[in-house]
């Protein structure tokens, strides 16, 4: 089956040949005579991969790379071709660029590999890294209204992985993220502690955000006194474990109450087993020293600080409906055992004490 991102790369394919190397006369092409690329400086490639289709053109160390995205959402009123142009010089990228206009794309290819500097496409094409010129605004604006945020660790548009970029104001163990996010409006502003993400928000408001980020970061002020200041937010229940220096164990204390909240909406036979073998491990006070979490169906505990396990981190997992037994419970040191039932046993209390013993990692 043929993706429609691959139509709209051919499409666009068949364009820049038309602009670059001029329109050839359909009877001929008709009839096989003009089969040969024309001479032209410009070298332009299509590379057929389903949704992963691109179009590439090249001028000396000038390039394009553009991918072709379907764009069908719900909360779009388009629908149709997404053009996300990647403008590089000698294989580095330099800047990029998403929008529904087509002519709009082909007029900055056509700037770019006439050797048009990157202002030059800014003034001209405001698709040209929108995101990250609309962070530096945000940047300026933030610091124009609290000063003291110039002073501290980190204060500074990142690039981030997939091409885009996040603004961050870090000061020791208090940061705020804010990134911009698919077609939403406004950006959204990520608080942390500690690397641990207490509460989000975003709206249009930049002065009232930028005495948050202030308040949060510089003065490292208190949740419940933000609180106070700011009720239109919801801080969470970690900012009270945070606040009360139980962040570890605020952590791990969601973890379960998000696992749990995974298991609840699964439609399995063995869930009520599952819910109750969670309550009594939570009931014997795992919940406030292990993390927990899970790979598709199989529940996951660790020792890890935060979600995810890095290679060869030690963990228990129990996987349920074998074959040959109803509960596998495996852990990264090689043990394997087998039980008829779904339940919490000496067995499993003992793997759970050992691994608690461990260092958080």
């Amino acid at each position: 089956m043929t993706q429609k991102e691959e139509i709209y790369a051919r499409q666009f394919y068949q364009e820049l040949k038309n602009e670059f190397w001029g329109k050839q006369n359909p009877i001929s092409k008709f009839l096989g005579l003009t089969t040969s690329k024309p001479k032209s400086d410009i070298s332009i490639t299509l590379e057929e991969a389903g949704t992963q289709s691109n179009c590439t053109i090249k001028k000396e160390s000038r390039q394009c790379s553009i991918h072709c995205f379907d764009i069908d959402r719900n909360d779009l009123q388009y629908k149709g071709p997404e053009f996300y142009t990647t403008f590089i010089i000698d294989e580095k990228s330099i800047a990029n660029g998403r929008t529904f206009n087509r002519q709009r794309t082909m007029d900055s290819i056509k700037n770019w590999l006439q050797n048009k500097s990157l202002e030059e496409l800014y003034s001209k094409f405001e698709f040209v890294d929108e995101k990250k010129r609309q962070l530096e605004k945000l940047r300026a604006d933030i610091n124009e209204s609290n000063p003291h945020l110039l002073t501290i660790s980190e204060n500074a548009v990142v690039f981030e992985n997939f091409s885009s970029h996040s603004l961050w104001f870090k000061n020791d163990n208090r940061s705020c993220e804010i990134y911009c996010y698919g077609y939403e409006p406004n950006p959204r502003y990520n608080f942390k502690w500690d690397d641990c993400l207490i509460f989000e928000t975003s709206n249009s408001d930049i002065k009232r955000l930028g005495t948050l980020i202030n308040k949060w970061v510089f003065y490292k002020a208190m949740p419940s006194t933000l609180k106070v200041e700011f009720p239109e937010i919801d801080f969470g229940r970690l900012a009270d474990y945070y606040e009360k220096g139980n962040g570890i164990e605020g952590e791990l204390i969601l973890s379960w109450d998000n696992l749990e909240n995974f298991y609840r909406e699964l439609q399995i036979d063995k869930k009520p087993e599952i819910l109750l073998l969670i309550k009594q491990m939570r009931e014997k006070g795992f919940e406030r020293t292990l993390r927990a979490g899970q790979s598709l169906y199989t529940l996951v505990l660790s020792r890890s600080r935060r979600h995810g396990l890095r290679e060869n981190q030690n963990s228990i997992s129990f996987s349920f409906n074998f074959i040959k037994s109803t509960m596998e419970v495996r852990s990264r040191t090689g043990d394997k055992l087998e039980f008829d039932k779904i339940e919490y046993n000496d067995t499993v209390e003992k793997l759970l004490r050992a691994i608690e013993l461990e260092s958080i990692d």
